[in-house]
């Protein structure tokens, strides 16, 4: 028979095998075994040719469709999008496993804001049948991260915390990585189911770096309707209709220049033709038109004659610069509203004003050209500089008291009243006259001593 001493000693060693046990079970179930099911496991990424994004807080809807071999935000006026955008998307969509599932609750679902008044729904079609459907909600690490998100299948009540890869991104980590082989970030979703399009198309308007502004012509609704004009120095005159030019703040109109040489956009509206009554260009709040300087873009041709030259000994003569004078308009219509962000603690959407703005000119370049025949949204601090007061534009007075010391030099002005003595002095010179060796000079000595002549008297 044991002791009872033995029986704790068996007793003990049982707890630390069934301790073991159960530990080694919830290793190997938190191991790595393979993948985890598809969500959409039926799902076929060469046949979607259509993606709509609609719902949630954001509100705006963004559909695209597939044209031929290029797909385009059908949404816009078929504005054309990113090569790459779309492939990656769907791609994302084909890799959306049943990760993690958190639960299945309303409470949930509103908590991880993939319920309907929330989460962003997702679905895509293979011509009018739908293949894929999901709303895609917050990110459970926050906005600086995006490896992670919540997902539910739409009709479903299950809740995913999923993280994707691409496949391309696949097998470039080390297995034994926090995400297995698929590297250490996952797909971004967030930016491709935002209210705008920054991930979807080209947000460039124009760029205009590489050329000079050489005048600017400003009228807005308010009455303001001035020209500037740029000087030798990079100084300015601001011009008013029947008014003699002032000098302008430098300041103001290079705060002008650098926001709408770098033009770049939120999103895309739609085409002009069709929306330009709806979003203010009957009548533009503001309109620019830029004159401006831009250098020939010679051809390849010449580009390796000049090479060529410069390989050849000899003297070098510097190429000759050839520019052209070219013009481009701008204009700002209504503002539009539209959410921005979502407060957690409140349960308010915060909102933004964007600006309604399209381009013009004569453009040599087909994507330039294409643009200007749609209406983007850009941020307000593009168009804050287009917003100033005349007194704003005009230079300051005490700008220019600043600037009289330099330009007049009063140190010499100082000086110059000094100059007179010398000249004052020179009559007095007996060099000049030179009287001294001529006989009138002593009459003139005796006509100063006639106060001495009384002596006649005497006699």
């Amino acid at each position: 028979m044991m002791s009872s001493k033995s029986n704790w000693i068996l007793l003990a060693v049982l707890v630390v095998f069934a301790g073991l046990w159960v530990f080694g079970r919830d290793w190997n179930r938190n191991k790595l075994s393979g993948p985890t099911p598809r969500l959409f496991p039926d799902f076929n990424k060469e046949k979607v040719d259509r993606i709509e994004i609609s719902g949630g807080w954001q509100a705006r809807e963004i559909k695209l469709a597939l044209s031929g071999s290029d797909w385009q935000v059908a949404s816009a006026g078929d504005f054309p999008a990113k090569a790459d955008a779309a492939r990656k998307f769907i791609d994302a969509v084909f890799n959306l496993r049943k990760q993690n599932p958190v639960g299945t609750s309303e409470a949930l679902q509103k908590e991880t804001e993939t319920d309907e008044a929330h989460g962003r729904l997702v679905r895509l079609f293979s011509g009018k049948t739908p293949v894929a459907a999901f709303r895609i909600g917050k990110n459970p690490k926050g906005y600086g991260s995006y490896e992670e998100f919540f997902v539910r299948p739409e009709g479903e009540p299950a809740v995913f915390r999923t993280r994707t890869v691409l496949t391309e991104d696949q097998g470039k980590g080390p297995p034994t990585g926090p995400y297995g082989q698929g590297g250490e970030s996952g797909f971004d979703w967030f930016n491709y189911v935002n209210r705008l399009h920054t991930s979807w198309i080209d947000d460039n308007v124009w760029k205009l770096s590489d050329a000079e502004v050489e005048e600017l012509q400003l009228a807005r609704s308010d009455g303001l309707d001035i020209k500037l004009v740029k000087k030798a120095d990079d100084k300015w005159d601001l011009i008013e209709e029947g008014k003699e030019p002032v000098p302008a703040d430098v300041d103001a109109v290079d705060s002008i220049t650098s926001q709408i040489r770098y033009l770049t956009c939120s999103g895309v509206v739609g085409k002009f033709e069709d929306l330009h009554k709806e979003y203010g260009f009957d009548k533009p709040a503001i309109t620019l038109v830029m004159t401006l300087k831009q250098k020939v873009k010679k051809k390849k041709e010449e580009e390796k004659e000049k090479e060529k030259e410069k390989a050849e000994p000899g003297e070098k003569k510097p190429p000759k610069e050839e520019y052209v004078t070219i013009k481009r308009i701008f204009e700002v219509g209504k503002t539009v509203t539209v959410n921005k962000d979502l407060d957690r603690e409140t349960g308010k959407v915060e909102t933004e004003d964007l600006y309604a703005v399209r381009i013009g000119g004569d453009f040599d370049d087909p994507k330039e050209s294409l643009r200007s025949g749609y209406i983007f949204l850009v941020s307000d601090y593009r168009i804050s500089p287009l917003k100033k007061t005349l007194d704003e534009l005009k230079q300051k007075e005490t700008e220019k008291k600043t600037k009289e010391p330099k330009k007049t030099k009063e140190p010499k002005k100082t000086e110059e009243p000094k100059k007179p003595e010398p000249e004052k002095a020179a009559p007095e010179k007996p060099a000049e006259e030179k009287p001294t060796e001529e006989a009138p000079p002593t009459p003139e000595k005796s006509e100063e001593k006639r106060p001495a002549e009384p002596a006649p008297p005497e006699k």
